[in-house]
Parts: C-alpha cells; structure tokens; sequence
C-alpha cells in the first residue's frame, strides 16, 4: 500500500538555562484559578501552547487515533480504580482524573484544529438533549427547576 509517513511527535525543547519550556499555564493571569476556565479561556491557553511548536495541530484522524489510544487510558483507571482490574506488577498507573485531563486536552486541541467552538458545541449539546430528555427521566419530587 501507499507509504504513509508519520506526523513529528512534539519536542520536548528546553530554554537556554536548561529547565523547561514556558509552562501552557503562563503566563498566569493574577487572581485566575485555573478551576474556573471558560471553554473559550482554555481553548486559547491550548493554541497557544500548540502555536509554539512547528509541528502545529495534528491531522483529524491522528488527533482521533490520540483520542481513542486516551479513552482505553481513562477506562484501564476506572477498571483500577473499582478493582476490577488489578494493575499489573511494574505498571505505572494514573488517576481516573489525570486520564480525563489528557481527554480534555485532546478535545481541545481537536476543537481548535477543526474551528470548532467549544462553548457553542456544548451549549448545542445540552439543548438537544434537554429538548429530547425532558420527559425520557423521572423527575425528583424534591427538585425545583430555576
């Protein structure tokens, strides 16, 4: 078949003292914690972030293959975190939250390859599902809708 050549892995480049490229965290807004991010706030900290590198975004289908390789990581957590898979002796294991993270970040960075707004994409996601789900449940008798 026809020679697909791989996409460059990001590098992992070091400043000139050594230490770490900047963090995708700064520089930091005075006063931002970064548990209050809007959807707009972190797709910009991501391409920014991205726009350092000359690789860039990666293609649809890798960005996709990233998801889908993330998502086994998520559920192989969750399957170690209820027990019932025991991790391996010698395997490094990650927090079910940690796993969600990357799948955040991968969104993210698929969102921006694709212009696709996050804020509009989730805002669209729960009217559908509010306007097909609405009488799918039963409603607590305790809740009151605001």
């Amino acid at each position: 078949g026809p020679h697909v050549s791989q996409p460059p892995a990001i590098p992992q480049r070091k400043s000139t003292d050594g230490s770490r490229p900047d963090s995708i965290l700064t520089p930091k807004t005075p006063g931002r914690s970064m548990s209050s991010l809007s959807f707009d706030e972190a797709q910009k900290l991501v391409d920014n972030w991205i726009s350092k590198f000359e690789e860039g975004y990666f293609p649809p289908l890798v960005q996709l293959a990233r998801l889908i390789e993330e998502l086994g990581e998520l559920s192989r957590a969750i399957s170690h975190q209820t027990g019932v898979k025991i991790p391996k002796q010698n395997e490094n294991t990650h927090s079910v939250e940690e796993e969600f993270g990357d799948l955040l970040f991968l969104m993210t960075c698929f969102a921006n390859a694709q212009n696709i707004s996050m804020n509009d994409a989730f805002t669209q996601a729960l009217n559908k599902i509010e306007s097909r789900d609405t009488s799918r449940w039963t409603l607590k008798k305790d809740f009151n809708h605001v």
